[in-house]
């Protein structure tokens, strides 16, 4: 049965919402637990360094099922429930080198949930798919808005990152599957054919490779500094509220671009938008840094 184009834009808004709410209790915080536990600044950024390591390489290995398997809302239900119950055991561990482990598990299972909700929530939209940037924001709303609560409470409750990332990962786990992610309702069919290196080294020739480093930049700069962000306002005598209302308004900041996506599409190519954004990154790195 096909749904409504209004109910499928605001289906795939409330995704969004409760995927990224989901992230904002645990990503400006996990660092700041473990430096509180005693961590030193190489384990953390050890710790830091080893989910998007393990994302690199298993994401081909899942996209790869996804292809062979034909239901990427059925994969994609599964990885998000292992993420969720994978978090939720450490919320009743002490701090210690297992905790590794832990940035191993968000790697594998969490790492290519992002991609995965993309594609989807293109496919769910369908000719809708230009009201994309209006869907997405309301993940950086459900991130800003949970963040702020996640720091107002930190310091009497830190353990509730855990907690609240397990249950709004499951219950995003639980919209995807109740979903139909294609135009006609169908369900999909698998892909037929093995991964071929060939096809490999044609996607590296020519200018995607070039492409490729250049977002690996973009991401290696704004990535590295982001880990250390909620230690450093602590270390600056920051309490958990200012820290949340630094990640929510971080978040926020985004809505308006998202709104104004497809018009700035419509003027600039896509790499002067990634030039642009690496510029203004950069812009907000020398601002914290000398602030």
């Amino acid at each position: 049965m096909t749904m409504p184009k209004i109910s499928r834009q605001g289906a795939v808004s409330l995704l969004y919402f409760l995927f990224f709410a989901s992230l904002g209790a645990f990503l400006p915080y996990i660092t700041l637990y473990l430096g509180e536990a005693g961590w030193s600044g190489v384990s953390i950024g050890i710790y830091a360094a080893i989910g998007p390591l393990v994302t690199f390489l298993t994401q081909p290995l899942w996209g790869y099922v996804g292809d062979m398997w034909g239901n990427l809302p059925r994969l994609f239900a599964l990885l998000a429930s292992a993420a969720a119950v994978s978090v939720f055991v450490f919320a009743f561990l002490p701090v210690s080198s297992v905790f590794f482990l832990l940035a191993i598990l968000v790697g594998f299972f969490q790492g290519p949930l992002s991609p995965m909700l993309d594609s989807m929530s293109v496919r769910l939209l369908g000719s809708g798919r230009s009201k994309w940037g209006v869907t997405r924001l309301w993940g950086s709303i459900g991130f800003a808005g949970v963040s702020v609560v996640i720091g107002a409470v930190f310091a009497e409750r830190s353990s509730l990152l855990f907690v609240v990332y397990a249950l709004g990962t499951m219950i995003t786990a639980f919209s995807v599957s109740r979903l139909p992610f294609t135009n006609d309702g169908q369900p999909h069919q698998p892909k037929l054919g093995g991964f071929k290196l060939t096809g490999l080294a044609s996607l590296l020739r020519g200018p995607f490779l070039p492409f490729l480093l250049a977002t690996f930049i973009l991401q290696f700069g704004h990535h590295m500094p982001t880990n250390f962000v909620s230690l450093v306002i602590a270390d600056r005598g920051g309490s958990g509220s200012l820290i949340g209302l630094a990640w929510s308004t971080t978040a926020l900041v985004e809505v308006p671009v998202f709104i104004t996506t497809i018009r700035l599409l419509d003027r600039l190519s896509p790499e002067r938008l990634l030039i642009g954004a690496g510029l203004l990154n950069v812009l907000r790195l020398a601002i914290f840094a000398f602030s």
